[in-house]
């Protein structure tokens, strides 16, 4: 299955800044873009993003908008040091609605960096996971949180690493906690920082353990599409994951707001949706 992310501002048909004006524009509206979507052989949204303080109305319209096209959503959410009650607020009427294609309502997290102290954002990340993910199964949830590698800046290794995030993911030992695996910053960082440690070997309980991607090129900066110089080994990750049994979503992370002027943001889209569709065909993994 094919995802891709969409900003609130796209799904809400109300546009905050300049690169979603041009997009919505190009398409001729939110429902004319999901709609071509889906013709494309997207099957799934990502919501980017939803916080704590995410009205609760705008989740519900973006979610209906996505729904009414006959697609599937997924969530990038945020950890914060609130209560469960709380914490699920805002997502309580989407996460009713599923099963809806997916098993599970599929939530991206990033470890918290609250602190300078590596240590004190990893404790953190396993008290707010354990916290969340305990709750979710008490309540039988059908919810299954992915805590996401990101970039890093220098050549110190962080918890943003993806031992970092296997190491985390591993002492929370929940079955609806899992590792969502960002293509796109594991390459930034081998290209950047290739002394911080032995990415590139990504090991198989890292791999095992993935329940959702991130994928996006990279061209002086993440999140570009696949396009001009952008580059990323998408057919070796690709495979990478399928090896290890990965049945999950592929799903499509560009910024339009960091190449819109570099770039069309249609094409963009179009673009780096047929290249993955070409990836996943040589895998086997789309009709």
């Amino acid at each position: 299955m094919i995802g891709v992310s969409l900003p609130l501002g796209i799904l809400k048909d109300k546009p905050a800044t300049e690169a979603q004006t041009l997009l919505l524009s190009q398409y001729g509206g939110r429902d004319k873009l999901l709609e071509d979507l889906k013709k494309q052989g997207i099957a799934s949204v990502e919501l980017r993003s939803i916080g704590p303080k995410t009205l609760v109305r705008d989740v519900n319209e973006c979610v209906q908008a996505v729904f009414d096209a006959g697609l599937t959503c997924t969530i990038h959410g945020k950890l914060a040091n609130i209560g469960s009650e709380e914490f699920f607020s805002n997502l309580n009427t989407v996460v009713s609605r599923f099963p809806h294609v997916l098993e599970h309502l599929m939530l991206t997290v990033h470890s918290p960096k609250d602190s300078e102290d590596n240590e004190t954002n990893r404790s953190s990340s396993v008290k707010l996971l354990s916290r969340f993910g305990t709750f979710a199964l008490e309540k039988q949830m059908p919810v299954c949180f992915a805590l996401e590698n990101n970039r890093i800046h220098s050549n110190i290794p962080t918890i943003s690493t993806c031992d970092g995030v296997l190491s985390i993911v591993e002492e929370v030992g929940l079955p609806n906690v899992g590792i969502c695996w960002d293509f796109g910053h594991v390459y930034s960082n081998i290209l950047n920082f290739p002394d911080a440690g032995p990415e590139p070997a990504l090991p198989d309980p890292f791999l095992s353990r993935v329940v959702h991607t991130h994928i996006h090129a990279y061209q002086g900066r993440t999140h570009f599409p696949f396009m001009g110089e952008a580059e990323l080994p998408l057919f070796d990750y690709c495979w990478m994951l399928v090896q290890a049994g990965y049945a999950g979503i592929f799903n499509l992370e560009l910024d339009i707001e960091r190449f819109y002027r570099l770039y069309s943001p249609r094409e963009a889209f179009e673009t780096s949706i047929s290249v993955l569709k070409e990836c996943l065909l040589a895998l086997n993994q789309i009709e």
